[in-house]
């Protein structure tokens, strides 16, 4: 048992960040005093102690969301850390060992806090035409650690001051994850549907994709349609493709679906035809997970999210599907994190599987791990739980992102997120949505990658 000490200022946010350290990421069993003789966080285990620095703490002062509080970040090396070195977002980087204590100059816990926390999402005001928090405005970016697990790396750290005071002491350590989600914008071809979106769809065939094969198929998909003749849907039919690739080496796939439609970015979908029907059933039949993808204005509207997830519930009762909506992922990862959170615990579903930026790749939480998150605004801890997002399709691939298209160098980042995940035992989640197979190195990347996640 580790018996800590802190001050009692903070108290909420400081028993939210050490039960998500000690208790979900390392499943050790601790009890709090609260006192304000001491300005460190001590963890006493056995007559050992281990000193934190509590910068964090002391500059937030009941305050945590102005701008004071957005480091000045620096590196260093010390020999608790498994990486070459370290970033410090507050505290030093002196750290001494004297008879029984080890004294730290990083706060740990603070650090972590401000990092899963998002608190520099309320603080930057910057937003891109989507009035999303961009990753390139993220102090992660800027500093060079966007890549980088800075929460798992500082637990880590943790870990070895806490095993070196009592070598005894025992951690959980879960064997790493992969998480295959699809995002279904499309679930099936809506340019067969009208003749506005057909010359819309075959225009970019030929300019934007300079595809004459694709431009052809386009009108022929869309006069057999209107025949009633058979027609070749491959943004539907990929929907069974995937379903058929990750059950062949046993994964299961989330498959978030848009269930009302709150703006022109959110695809309308007659639910209750044929074709979703007989999808919907064949997912649930098959073993997959049915879950939420909430629209374009649902991120800061309770009443757009509220429809949203009572449409999906009675889609699912009418067809009898008894699966529970246990999670999802927000539409174009908007995300307000002083409204956003709430609207999920709300309507009292377990996970949420947003927290990715959409121009870059990387560990906006700082972590691969799953984690309770907390809500700012009202200063509390949530039920619901973050399943942060690794990589996304497009982030990688397509020019208005990072752009690395179908090269060596974007198979290396994908690969690259993969193996920090596994090192520090989290969950790689991966997005790849069902419309973005537009030839045949999206599929034969696709399977490279969920077969070697599966190794």
């Amino acid at each position: 048992m580790i018996k800590i000490r802190c001050s009692k200022s903070l108290e909420t946010e400081k028993r939210y960040i050490i039960d998500v350290i000690l208790t979900e990421f390392l499943g050790l069993e601790y009890e709090i005093e609260f006192t304000n003789k001491i300005q460190t966080i001590e963890l006493i285990i056995n007559s050992k102690t281990l000193f934190l620095d509590s910068t964090f703490w002391k500059l937030a002062n009941d305050d945590y969301l102005n701008e004071n509080l957005l480091p000045d970040v620096k590196f260093t090396e010390n020999p608790f850390t498994i990486e070459q070195d370290i970033p410090i977002l507050f505290g030093h980087e002196i750290i001494e060992r004297s008879g029984n204590a080890i004294h730290c100059g990083i706060d740990i816990f603070g650090s972590c806090f401000f990092i899963l926390s998002r608190i520099e999402e309320v603080i930057i005001n910057e937003r891109d035409h989507h009035n999303r928090f961009a990753g390139s405005a993220s102090i992660a970016f800027k500093n060079n650690f966007l890549d980088r697990p800075i929460v798992d790396e500082y637990v880590e750290m943790l870990w070895n001051m806490i095993s070196l005071l009592e070598p005894t002491l025992k951690r959980s350590n879960p064997n790493p994850k992969i998480f295959i989600t699809c995002d279904v914008d499309f679930p099936y071809d809506s340019s067969l549907h009208s003749i506005k979106k057909t010359v819309r769809k075959s225009a970019g065939d030929l300019i934007k994709r300079k595809n004459i094969k694709s431009f052809i198929k386009t009108w022929k998909n869309y006069f057999f349609y209107k025949l009633s003749l058979e027609t070749n849907d491959e943004i539907y039919d990929n929907l069974y493709w995937i379903m058929d690739q990750n059950e062949s080496i046993g994964n299961k796939v989330a498959f978030y679906f848009i269930p009302y439609s709150t703006s022109k970015k959110d695809n309308p979908v007659d639910y209750n035809s044929p074709k979703m029907c007989r999808l919907l059933n064949d997912i649930h039949r098959r073993g997959h997970e049915i879950g939420i993808h909430p629209g374009y204005n649902c991120y800061n509207n309770e009443q757009n999210f509220k429809k949203s997830f009572n449409k999906l519930k009675e889609t699912l009762a009418k067809l009898n599907i008894s699966q529970p909506i246990n999670g999802g992922r927000m539409h174009y990862l908007r995300w307000d994190n002083l409204t956003t959170p709430q609207l999920w615990e709300q309507c009292e579903i377990e996970y949420d599987s947003s927290l990715s930026f959409a121009d870059l790749a990387g560990f906006r939480c700082g972590t691969s791990k799953e984690f309770s998150m907390f809500d700012l605004k009202n200063r509390k801890k949530l039920k619901l739980k973050q399943r942060p997002l690794i990589t996304m399709d497009c982030t990688i691939i397509e020019n208005r992102y990072e752009g690395f298209g179908y090269s060596d160098q974007a198979f290396d980042r994908f690969f690259y997120f993969k193996n920090k995940c596994e090192k520090y035992n989290g969950q790689y989640v991966l997005l790849w949505h069902n419309n973005f197979f537009n030839n045949t190195k999206d599929k034969e990347l696709y399977i490279t990658l969920i077969k070697m996640f599966c190794d």
